[in-house]
């Protein structure tokens, strides 16, 4: 139990902890009772049983939840990843953009300082009315300068005009990307989202599943416990428990000390499983009357449940039913058939053995 807990146990599986617990309990009950050896090692041995259970239960669990962990930061390390690789994309296209906006201002800068100078050439053709000639070279050089610059400045308009489609360009490639990165981020949402419901179902679905086969374990432990005793089998209503008639007085209902030693050995096993329900059914063969055949059925069938009740096994948990001839197992034309349909049946079921009435 201290393994068990160390492990986890109590968090990871505390239905088949306190399980364990509760047969101990019953162990340590009586021992402290002085019910004698069997009664007491049976449930320990089943505690520490149940306890090694929940705890390879526990690790199996928590083994689970770490390889889930680590699946769970790797998709968010590659997530990061992307996001570092479009943000750097986006800041280089915003670069692009400075630049491309440098140039323009760099060529308006040149196409001003031109226009200047024509103003001043201008200024001096005026004032150099008298040397015509030189004027006139002059001139002609600020129109062929003024030419120039003006292709240059139709170079700049058009350099300006393509820097500004490049940065609308650049625009819509950042509105693009936003607009990706919603969508990315929507779908991590939605797959994150899918992971969960899946691991919700799968959680549930191991959880029955676990729970059915504990129930299986615990019914086929209990049937094997049982048929050490008395001859025990399986069927749809629970684990049917076979008393054969020379446990009793012939034509009686008083238990022979055989049969009394059986179903303390019987109540000591059903003790350590809580949550059970006994049905003890009497049957007769069909010699004598009905009625009678009736009544003895009933009386052994009681005889049984105070037998088990003085054992220990709370009254509630016990029905009783008596038959008289009407079930027999077997022909009642050969002796022995009528030893066999001369029986007394505890039906043993309840949820925990995934049997109930």
């Amino acid at each position: 139990m201290a393994l068990a807990r160390i492990a986890g146990a109590d968090r990871y599986a505390g239905e088949t902890f306190t399980k364990a617990a509760a047969l101990l309990a019953t162990a340590e009950t009586a021992r402290e009772r002085k019910r004698g050896a069997n009664a007491i090692m049976m449930p320990a041995r089943q505690a520490a049983q149940t306890a090694e259970d929940a705890r390879l239960i526990a690790l199996k669990k928590q083994s689970e939840e770490f390889e889930a962990m680590q699946r769970l930061v790797g998709a968010q390390r590659e997530t990061a990843a992307l996001d570092r690789a479009r943000a750097e994309e986006a800041a280089r296209r915003q670069a692009d953009i400075g630049r491309q906006n440098a140039d323009a201002a760099r060529l308006t800068a040149e196409r001003d300082q031109a226009t200047a100078n024509a103003a001043r050439l201008s200024a001096e053709r005026d004032t150099a009315t008298a040397d015509a000639a030189r004027l006139s070279a002059q001139r002609d050089a600020a129109t062929a300068d003024a030419a120039r610059l003006s292709a240059q400045r139709d170079a700049a308009t058009a350099d300006a005009a393509r820097s500004t489609a490049e940065r609308d360009k650049a625009t819509a490639d950042a509105a693009r990307l936003s607009a990706e990165n919603a969508t990315a981020a929507a779908e991590r949402a939605r797959l994150a989202s899918d992971a969960a419901r899946a691991a919700a179902e799968s959680q549930s679905q191991d959880a029955q599943a676990r729970s059915e086969r504990e129930k299986n374990e615990l019914r086929a432990r209990l049937r094997d416990q049982l048929n050490v005793i008395l001859e025990t089998r399986e069927s749809a209503r629970g684990l049917v428990v076979n008393l054969s008639d020379v446990l009793f007085d012939t034509g009686k209902a008083d238990l022979k000390p055989g049969a009394r030693e059986k179903l303390s050995r019987l109540s000591g096993v059903l003790l350590s499983h809580p949550g059970l329900h006994i049905e003890v059914e009497g049957h007769t063969d069909n010699v004598g009357a009905d009625s009678y055949n009736q009544q003895l059925s009933e009386t052994r069938a009681s005889s049984v449940r105070d037998y088990l009740v003085r054992e220990g096994i709370a009254s509630n948990t016990v029905g009783t039913s008596g038959f008289g001839e009407s079930k027999p197992v077997a022909s009642n034309g050969t002796a022995a058939g009528k030893q066999q349909n001369r029986r007394v049946e505890l039906i043993v079921s309840g949820e925990a053995i995934g049997r109930t009435r």
